[in-house]
């Protein structure tokens, strides 16, 4: 009974060329606008040297010989001694450190505030061991001077790439939209949509077994769509999902089973017509989409901070999120708290689905 089912709903569904194109090729097309509206965004973000003049009787002070070059190997500075201010007329300096709390901009910028500031922590530290050594002469001061990085990452594994927020934020919307094919197998069982629903109602099968079947076929539909499709973008588009492939098919696989759940609820839990149905479930598509950054990358980072809970249970961000935590990060913690709670979703939305369609009936056929 199981494999029958199985055949007749894959046959259906093979044949429903729109929901096709809509599940595979819109998400495509988009990842193409994607990467002609975005593909520069990393070239613009990368930091260069900044490129300064320095006093060169600054760099007699040994400390700050020393804090110079230490910038120098971070690539946040390029330091140029010089005898006075003229090395301003050359294009590519942006300013010059006459003293320590003395900086001449040639313009007021972002990158001449990272200056200020890099300086302003120079002479912070230098004053705190002035008052140090004025208090206490003999303190040891040593661990001050430590060597260590200025700009600190969590993320060892790649240089950050601000694009694929977005392309990560798409695979969970096409996952998500997989909704379509749990409210087609609903649309098979609510006798008051269709005359085959009325003849499966009427029918001597085990409901439990026949949806079983129907949703292993729009699982499976929804699950390959999404790996063709992020096929494509790698290969064609470039984007990086990281090299974690059984990490990645898991949480592809869970993402799939809980986007045909989700559509399952929604054609399940009320009688509206199929269009309002499809109506709310491109809704809801596009709304946990926004709220998980594919529109605007920031309001994830608003979330986060203002109402975690609601990413929490949102599996366009579960999935993003996950994907995310792959590609940056080393340590798989981050990963599997995304996994855990789409799985808790999953579940959550699967019971939904048996009660409704439980004992469901009709006045009349």
């Amino acid at each position: 009974m199981f494999y029958h089912e199985f055949k007749k709903t894959l046959r259906v569904f093979m044949r429903q060329k729109v929901m096709i194109f809509w599940a595979l090729i819109f998400p495509l097309v988009l990842g193409v606008f994607f990467k002609l509206a975005l593909g520069n965004v990393k070239d613009s973000n990368n930091f260069e040297a900044i490129k300064v003049g320095v006093n060169e009787s600054l760099l007699d002070d040994e400390f700050f010989k020393n804090f110079t070059d230490q910038m120098e190997e971070e690539d946040l500075l390029d330091p140029i001694a010089s005898k006075d201010d003229k090395i301003l007329d050359q294009d590519d300096i942006s300013a010059y450190i006459e003293k320590k709390d003395q900086v001449l901009l040639k313009k007021n910028g972002v990158r001449e505030s990272i200056l200020v500031n890099i300086l302003k922590y120079y002479s912070m530290n230098e004053n705190m061991v002035r008052t140090i050594m004025e208090k206490n002469p003999n303190t040891d001061i040593s661990n001050i001077f430590v060597d260590k990085t200025h700009i600190e990452s969590d993320i060892p594994n790649k240089d950050m790439d601000p694009t694929m927020v977005f392309f990560y934020a798409l695979i969970g919307f096409q996952i998500i939209y997989g909704y379509s094919w749990g409210l087609s197998i609903i649309y098979q069982y609510e006798a008051n949509l269709t005359t085959i629903a009325k003849r499966n109602a009427i029918s001597p099968l085990n409901k439990r077994i026949s949806l079983l079947a129907s949703m292993s076929v729009g699982f499976l539909l929804n699950f390959f769509i999404a790996l063709f499709t992020m096929l494509i973008f790698n290969k064609v588009l470039g984007v990086d999902f990281s090299n974690r492939i059984p990490q990645l098919l898991l949480i592809v696989a869970i993402g799939s089973l809980t986007g045909v759940s989700l559509g399952m609820v929604i054609g399940a839990s009320n009688k509206a017509d199929i269009e309002t149905k499809l109506g709310l479930g491109i809704g809801i598509s596009l709304l946990l989409s926004f709220l998980a950054g594919m529109m605007v990358s920031n309001i994830k980072i608003i979330i986060a901070e203002k109402a975690p809970l609601i990413n929490k249970v949102n599996p366009v961000a579960l999935i993003s999120d996950g994907i995310y935590s792959l590609y940056y990060y080393q340590s798989l913690d981050r990963y599997y708290n995304n996994v855990i709670c789409l799985v808790g979703v999953t579940l959550g939305l699967i019971l939904l689905t048996f009660i409704f369609t439980r004992g469901k009936q009709y006045d009349s056929l």
